[in-house]
């Protein structure tokens, strides 16, 4: 079996916000070996604070998570200075047109499903930094 390596032309700082430390590991551990600087978090409350203080160029998210769901922690991550302009990328295993109803749309949030497609999701990076 072939593995996927993502390439990117340019490097960004990545914070990972999910509970599960596999997804973790296995998204920090591709986007890590691209060249990014990853950086990661357990929970919403932590990762929105972390956000705050690294200022990333691009959040991961997890949508279903204990303390705070995916939906809390765009709320605050863009009603915060520091990240409201940060793109934002979901990744979740359920229905993407449910969590597209309770997230408040804007042009720097983007919903991808689980299992991850990782094709799809260094495409959407590259679109995030400037690339097609």
């Amino acid at each position: 079996m072939r593995r996927l390596i993502l390439h990117y032309d340019r490097v960004a700082k990545i914070l990972l916000i999910d509970d599960d430390q596999t997804i973790l590991d296995l998204l920090s551990l591709r986007l890590a070996g691209a060249g990014h600087v990853v950086i990661t978090a357990l929970d919403g409350i932590a990762g929105a604070m972390i956000a705050t203080r690294e200022k990333p160029d691009i959040i991961i998210l997890d949508y279903n998570m204990p303390a705070a769901n995916g939906a809390k922690v765009h709320e605050r991550l863009r009603g915060n200075t520091f990240t409201a302009s940060t793109p934002i990328i979901f990744l979740t295993a359920d229905v993407v047109t449910t969590m597209i109803a309770e997230v408040k749309d804007d042009s720097l949030t983007r919903f991808l499903q689980k299992p991850i497609d990782f094709a799809l999701l260094a495409k959407t990076i590259a679109a995030f930094l400037g690339r097609n």
